[in-house]
């Protein structure tokens, strides 16, 4: 029990001796060593134990049974959420999908929130990834061209999309994974669906463009074998 949840020795003799006081549990030698004993909690303290559960559940249900089943995948996904940024997300499995109706304009609000909060930018980007998006959906080809979507327990994790540029040529657009999921190998997977799926469909060439300070995402490209041809300065939104 110290062990497990991390409890000053000397603090947790003193707690079950009081709980062994007051009767409410009983300690019995597991062996000869005196300093090994077992906790069992006595059957009147039990009883208690499992009212107070039981109540404790039925709150629980009324509070959950006000909830529609949408309200519900959002309490979920801010659970889930809640226990990635406390450091419980490692190895979580994630999932990716094609993308759905809703799920572009979620990619670009996010992605300009992010923007905003991580490097300061303005409305441009927004404005720069809207029309993206809005021309994907607008001359969308379901054959050479597509939106994958990356979630974790249906909460979206990350995305990118590829539209044909012509002459065999396709582009990776607006990659981005959510900071709270980043770690897990959301970012390499969905650069490998895309070249995997522009491999299948034929193109020649794949290409892309990318900012300096994106660091994350430039170390995902170049291990996937992309390099750099071109380089010029663009100012958006008060960066380079």
């Amino acid at each position: 029990m110290q062990n497990a949840m991390d409890l000053d020795a000397g603090f947790l003799s003193r707690v079950l001796r009081r709980f062994e006081a007051k009767g409410w549990v009983q300690r019995d030698r597991l062996d000869e060593d005196a300093l090994r004993r077992t906790i069992r909690l006595l059957p009147a303290r039990r009883e208690v134990f499992e009212r107070l559960d039981q109540r404790q559940g039925r709150q629980v249900e009324r509070l959950l049974g006000r909830l529609g089943e949408p309200d519900r995948r959002r309490l979920v996904s801010a659970l889930d959420t809640a226990r990635h940024l406390m450091g419980g997300g490692e190895g979580v499995p994630f999932q990716i999908r094609t993308f759905r109706p809703g799920d572009m304009a979620l990619m670009v609000s996010r992605q300009a929130v992010l923007h905003r909060d991580v490097f300061g930018w303005g409305y441009g980007i927004e404005v720069n990834e809207s029309e993206a998006a809005v021309a994907f959906l607008k001359n969308f080809k379901p054959e050479p061209e597509q939106c994958w979507v990356a979630e974790v327990d249906g909460q979206m994790a990350g995305s990118t999309f590829l539209t044909d540029e012509g002459d065999g040529v396709s582009r990776l657009r607006l990659l981005y994974v959510e900071p709270v999921f980043q770690g897990l190998g959301i970012g390499d997977a969905l650069v490998s669906t895309c070249i995997s799926f522009a491999r299948e469909v034929g193109y020649a060439r794949m290409t892309l463009w990318t900012h300096t300070f994106l660091e994350n995402a430039r170390r995902i490209y170049a291990r996937h074998g992309f390099h750099l041809e071109d380089q010029h300065e663009q100012i958006r939104s008060g960066r380079r």
